[in-house]
C-alpha cells in the first residue's frame, strides 16, 4: 500500500476528518494553531503505528511497555512502525553523550583499539565500564564543586538563619544537631569565625553525639553542611537532586580533564592525542583527526567513523564534541543529533515523525536539514513534518 488512509478521524478537536497521506514521500502539515496537525501526526499516525508494533511484540515484552489505546478513528490504514524525533531535551542519564546516542563513540573505541599501542579492549576506553572509567568522575568527566558561597552566609549568624540550604532552617533538625554539638557560637556572625571554625561547620565528617537526660540517652550525628550535601548526592549513576543543583558548580573532573577514562587508558594516543581529547574536539576538528590517521588497521573502520561524524556535522551540529553530554543539549540540537543517529541506521518502510525541524535555524542549516530528510525518505521511509 503507497498511501496512509485516516477515515472518520475524531480525535482530540477533529471533527470526523478523512485524509490521504501519501508514503515514501517528505509530507509537511502545517496550519494555525489549533487545526489538528499535530493530533495527526502525533496522536493517530505515530501512536498508531507504535501501538501495532508494540501489539506484535510478545506478552512477556508488553508488560514492560506502557499501554497505548487505539486512536478515535473509523479506519487508519497504510501504517508501519513509526519513531518519533522530537525537541523534547534528553534528561536523567549523564552518561549519554553526543557519541553514545550515535555509534561514532563506539567507532572511535574501536579504532583505538585496534590501532593504539600498548593494544587493549575496547572496554578500556569506554567510560561506562569499570577498565575504562576515570576513578575520580567515575566515567562522568565532570566533578561538582559546592559554592561555599551558595551554602552560607557570611553576614549572618546561624542564630540569623546563616546556613542557607533548607535542611539547616533555623529550628530545624540539622539546625539544632549543630546548635546541640556545643561546637558553635549561635550569635557570632560568620565573617567572624576562625578558619578551622568555618571549616567545620563546611566540611566536618560525621561524628556520633549524644546527650543524656535522666533515664533517655538522645544520640545524633552530626557533620558539616557540604560533608552532608555531598554524601547524599554520591551516586554516579544519575544526576544530583534538583533541589542541591543550585548548591554546585560543574568542572572537568581535575583527574581526567573531562576524557572521563583512567589515566592508563589516556596514556595511548594516536597522532598526538588520547581518546579523551580527541572525544573533547568540535566535531569538525575530530573529523579532520581523524582522517588524518594513516595504519592499515583504520581501514575498516575509519570510513565508518567518518560517516558518522559527517552526518552529525551535516546536520548542523558540528560545533558539538562527541564528550558533550546530552542533558545539556537544547531541544534542537538533541532533536538533529537523534536524526542524525537514524540517518546512520538502515532501517526502511519506516514512518518518521518530526515537529519543527527547522525552527529558530539560520537558512544554510534549514537546507541541510531538508536534504537529511530526504535522504531519511530516500531510504524508503515516509517522512512526515509538523511545521507552525
Amino acid at each position: 500500500m503507497n498511501q496512509i488512509v485516516i477515515k472518520g478521524a475524531k480525535e482530540n478537536n477533529l471533527k470526523n476528518i478523512d485524509l490521504v497521506i501519501p508514503r515514501n514521500r517528505v509530507v509537511c502539515l502545517v496550519g494555525v494553531s489549533g487545526s489538528g496537525k499535530s493530533t495527526i501526526a502525533f496522536d493517530i499516525i505515530a501512536r498508531e503505528g507504535q501501538r501495532q508494533y508494540f501489539e506484535s511484540l510478545p506478552a512477556y515484552a508488553r508488560r514492560y511497555l506502557s499501554k497505548s489505546n487505539r486512536p478515535e478513528a473509523d479506519e487508519i490504514q497504510g501504517i508501519s512502525a513509526s519513531i518519533i524525533i522530537s525537541q523534547d531535551r534528553i534528561r536523567g542519564n549523564p552518561r549519554s553523550t553526543v557519541g553514545t546516542l550515535t555509534e561514532a563513540y563506539t567507532y572511535l573505541r574501536l579504532l583505538y583499539s585496534r590501532v593504539g599501542r600498548p593494544s587493549m579492549d575496547s572496554s578500556y576506553y569506554s567510560f561506562n565500564h569499570p577498565y575504562g572509567a576515570c576513578k575520580k568522575c567515575k566515567g562522568l568527566g565532570r566533578a561538582v564543586e559546592v559554592s561555599v558561597d551558595k551554602v552560607i552566609d557570611k553576614s549572618k549568624s546561624l542564630n540569623e538563619g546563616a546556613l542557607v540550604p533548607s535542611d539547616w532552617y533555623v529550628g530545624g533538625r540539622q539546625w539544632s544537631i549543630v546548635k546541640a554539638s556545643g561546637y558553635f557560637d549561635m550569635d557570632k556572625k560568620l565573617t567572624d569565625y576562625r578558619a578551622e571554625e568555618l571549616d567545620r561547620i563546611l566540611y566536618a565528617p560525621p561524628e556520633m553525639l549524644q546527650s543524656v537526660s535522666g533515664k533517655f540517652i538522645d544520640r545524633w550525628t552530626f557533620q558539616g553542611v557540604v560533608h552532608r550535601i555531598i554524601h547524599r548526592n554520591n551516586n554516579a549513576h544519575r544526576s544530583l537532586s534538583e533541589n542541591d543543583m543550585k548548591y554546585f558548580d560543574l568542572v572537568d573532573c581535575p583527574e581526567c580533564h573531562g576524557g572521563r577514562l583512567n589515566s592508563k587508558s589516556l596514556e595511548v594516543r594516536l597522532n598526538g592525542k588520547n581518546i579523551g581529547e580527541v572525544g573533547n574536539l568540535p566535531l569538525e576538528e575530530c573529523l579532520a583527526f581523524v582522517k588524518s590517521l594513516d595504519h592499515k588497521n583504520a581501514e575498516v573502520i575509519k570510513p565508518r567513523l567518518i560517516d558518522q561524524l559527517q552526518g552529525l556535522i551535516n546536520i548542523g551540529v558540528g560545533y558539538l564534541s562527541l564528550n558533550r553530554s546530552a542533558d545539556t543539549l537544547s531541544g534542537g540540537e538533541a532533536q538533529r543529533v537523534k536524526m542524525a543517529r537514524q540517518l546512520g541506521c538502515s532501517l526502511i518502510e519506516t514512518v518518521y515523525v518530526l515537529d519543527e525541524p527547522t525552527a529558530g535555524l539560520h537558512p544554510k542549516d534549514i537546507i541541510n536539514i531538508v536534504e537529511n530528510l530526504n535522504r531519511l525518505r530516500n531510504s524508503s521511509n515516509t517522512v512526515i513534518v509538523v511545521e507552525h
